[in-house]
Formats: structure tokens, sequence, C-alpha cells
């Protein structure tokens, strides 16, 4: 996937140097709906979330200069859902829907916590640490309460911890006074 993304974002460099010109937008929708399609509807791993995100991009506004200004919205769908955007929608930034499914779906990330002292020479000591597989998110959640209650962070991705409660409670932090007093 990521090098045929790769050979793409060759292909229209080199084109745009012999040209002078960009590429016409039919071109980039073809492919990047092509990459959508194949990598996220029709290749579809047991462990992958039945979800896909698109990125819509809505006029929202026309400046006195008549250059439009873009409003971003992500819409979340079932896989199976009879309501899916048409492929080619001309309304969904399909780049950018490819590489926010890329970033939820297709990477794996760890956090790890870690309590650990310095000596020294510089060198860190490692006493205790956890880690904790992490998934990416285009919401966020508020700590400071317990309700289901979400809101879109996109294109700013967040990453829930799942049991957060059990991954802080394996440490105990001791504050050690290195102080001498005369």
């Amino acid at each position: 996937m990521l090098k045929a993304i790769a050979d793409e974002r060759n292909r229209l460099n080199s084109r745009q140097e012999m040209s002078g010109l960009g590429c016409f937008k039919d071109d980039r929708i073809v492919f990047w709906t092509w990459m959508f399609s194949t990598y996220f509807m029709e290749k579809w791993a047991p462990r992958q979330d039945d979800m896909l995100f698109y990125v819509r991009r809505k006029l929202a506004y026309v400046s006195a200069d008549n250059t439009e200004g873009k409003k971003v919205e992500v819409e979340v769908y079932r896989r199976d859902s009879k309501k899916l955007p048409g492929l080619g929608d001309p309304d969904i930034d399909w780049e950018e829907s490819v590489y926010l499914n890329l970033i939820l779906q297709k990477l794996d990330y760890v956090v790890t916590c870690a309590v650990c002292t310095r000596s020294d020479a510089g060198d860190i000591h490692i006493h205790k640490k956890k880690s904790q597989q992490v998934f990416a998110s285009p919401s966020k959640h508020p700590m400071d309460s317990k309700g289901e209650e979400s809101k879109m962070s996109y294109p700013n991705i967040f990453f829930m911890i799942d049991n957060f409660e059990e991954v802080t409670n394996l440490y105990i932090f001791q504050l050690l006074n290195t102080r001498t007093v005369k």
C-alpha cells in the first residue's frame, strides 16, 4: 500500500515537472478511490475495525476575493452500511480518507509508561515499565467525566487507553528526599 502511494507521488511529481502543470482532479480521484476500495473495502483483516472513515469537504463560505473556504467533516459508516458514500463522490477527499483509514486501521500503536531515574552520568535506569496497545481515533473523550460524550478532533488524532485505571494502578510512586539536612 505504501509503495503504491509513493509510486503515485513520484508519478505526479515527474508529470508536473515535464508539463509544468498540475494533475487533473479526475486522475487523483481515480487513484485514491481505487486505493480506498482495494485496501479498506475489499481487503478486510479479521482484527480490522468494521468502520470506514470518510473525510468530506463542504463549501463553508466564499470570500470577497472569490476564494472558497472548505469545512471538513469526518463521516463514519459500518462497512456493510447501505448508506456508504459512492466511490468517486466529489465531495469526499479520497486522499485524506485513505490516510485517515491507514492511520486508524492499518497501524499498531503502543504506549509505554515507565518509572525511571537518571544517574549522574546521564544514563537512564528503568525501575518499572508497562506497555499496552492503544487505538487511534479521530475523536476525543474528556478524561474528567465518566460520560460517553466524545467530540470529533480531526485532523488531530487521539489514542484511547481502554483500561486506564489498570495501567495507572500498577505504579505506586514514592517520593524520596535526596537532600541531606545538616
